[in-house]
């Protein structure tokens, strides 16, 4: 993290498998953690019909 700091580098967004993986990466000052497996495990479960989406942000 700190070579990316170096290279001006604000955000960082990184996955994580698991909670431990997910803390790991907080403590290393990772801006965001994402975890694709349980969201795409939520989307199928609200949206059965849909077989793939594409989320969009308004942030980026």
């Amino acid at each position: 993290m700190a070579l990316l700091r170096n290279f001006d580098v604000s955000e960082t967004v990184a996955r994580a498998c698991t909670s431990l993986h997910a803390q790991i990466l907080k403590m290393a000052e990772v801006t965001r953690v994402l975890f694709p497996e349980e969201d795409m495990m939520a989307n199928s479960i609200l949206f059965p019909g849909v077989l793939e989406y594409i989320e969009l942000r308004a942030e980026l």
